[in-house]
């Protein structure tokens, strides 16, 4: 009788090759013993999953023959593969880690200030053409305004007003964002609900990749900014990073 595996199985075995990885983290040649030693793994779960890294190319073998020892050591290291891999572990546990926000309430007061904002440029066009607004060419207006600020759906004339409440009620509210160290004042929430909407108003100018977030149902983004390489005190990369965005601001205003 086959028993299958469960889920206790699946954990311990990501875990075990988790190790193996990070302890590979150098990205130099590490003897196999040094593996044993560092992952804090068995012999065997070492062989068996340093096996299947290599296999899956994430891991590289040689056998130092220079050494003048014997048996001759064996040495293993991560391929580039390999380390993107671990790279991609470390951020989804940053990710996993990070405070949970509470951005409903902010992003949705944004996306209707946004729409409002879209309707009053488009208003006065619309009038200019059609000589006056009626309820129905409002309604409409609404919900191109609501599709010029957003991109999500194809704006119509049913029920345009209640569309567009429970659709940008229904965005704020399946948004989920972690952030690392944790919003504290009414600053830091404003700033964060904005880079939120721009962020999102950049991914979806492409019409192609919209269709594929609608299609799927489900966005998500990992981002993580590691000033750790930098070599600066705190207080320097704090002004770098000011600076850094008043420059561009300046530089999309054409004023440098």
């Amino acid at each position: 009788m086959t028993r299958g595996i469960g889920k206790y199985q699946i954990e311990t075995a990501q875990e075990s090759r988790l190790k193996i990885l990070r302890a590979l983290s150098s990205g130099e040649w590490v003897r196999y013993r040094d593996v044993v030693v560092r992952a804090g793994v068995g012999t065997t779960t070492a062989s068996k999953f340093l096996k299947l890294l290599e296999k899956a190319g994430e891991v590289e073998k040689k056998v130092d023959l220079e050494s003048g020892e014997y048996p001759y050591p064996v040495l293993y290291r991560l391929t580039p593969k390999g380390m993107e891999v671990l790279k991609a572990v470390k951020r989804r546990k940053m990710a996993e880690e990070a405070q949970p926000y509470d951005i409903v309430k902010s992003v949705r007061e944004k996306i209707r200030d946004r729409i409002e904002k879209t309707i009053r440029y488009m208003a006065p066009k619309l009038e200019a053409k059609r000589g006056g607004l009626s309820p129905k060419l409002k309604s409409l207006l609404a919900m191109y305004a609501t599709a010029a600020t957003l991109g999500f759906f194809h704006p119509n004339f049913k029920d345009a007003s209640e569309r567009l409440k429970v659709f940008s009620d229904g965005l704020a509210e399946g948004l989920e964002i972690a952030v690392n160290p944790p919003i504290q004042g009414s600053d830091e929430d404003e700033a964060l609900g904005e880079a939120v909407l721009e962020f999102l108003s950049h991914l979806f100018k492409s019409r192609g990749y919209r269709e594929k977030v609608a299609k799927k149902g489900k966005l998500t983004v990992f981002f993580t900014l590691d000033l750790t390489k930098i070599d600066f005190s705190s207080k320097e990369k704090s002004d770098a990073l000011f600076w850094g965005l008043v420059f561009e601001g300046l530089h999309r205003e054409g004023k440098t």
